[in-house]
């Protein structure tokens, strides 16, 4: 890493290492580190977490049996995907509803004309 002449690498003229540098903030309360953490033990956490949040959020596997997805699949494209789909068996589901409500009706008045 070449860190000569970055000023935003030194303090006080002294380069400051992350194992070497307190972290003073407050730990999450998902951090399995202790009250005496370093920048670096936290920076390697963080690391840790985003890379298992990256793996949980991997919409990549998603199969497209009933479902057409957008091609890139970002979390609110595929939860939009769901919802159109949703909204459009919805949709059908009223329609039909009514059709079944109509024929119901036209058999109830068709057994009556027969009675």
């Amino acid at each position: 890493m070449a860190c000569t002449g970055k000023t935003k690498l030194t303090c006080n003229g002294a380069k400051q290492f992350a194992k070497c540098l307190y972290y003073e903030g407050v730990l999450g309360a998902t951090s399995e580190l202790d009250d005496c953490a370093t920048i670096e033990e936290t920076t390697e956490e963080l690391y840790g977490m985003v890379g298992l949040i990256n793996e949980k959020l991997d919409l990549s596997g998603l199969s497209e049996d009933c479902i057409s997805y957008p091609t890139q699949r970002t979390l609110l494209n595929v939860i939009q995907a769901q919802q159109d789909f949703i909204c459009s068996q919805n949709t059908i589901i009223t329609t039909i509803q009514g059709q079944i409500t109509t024929l119901q009706s036209q058999v109830t008045t068709l057994t009556n004309n027969c009675n």
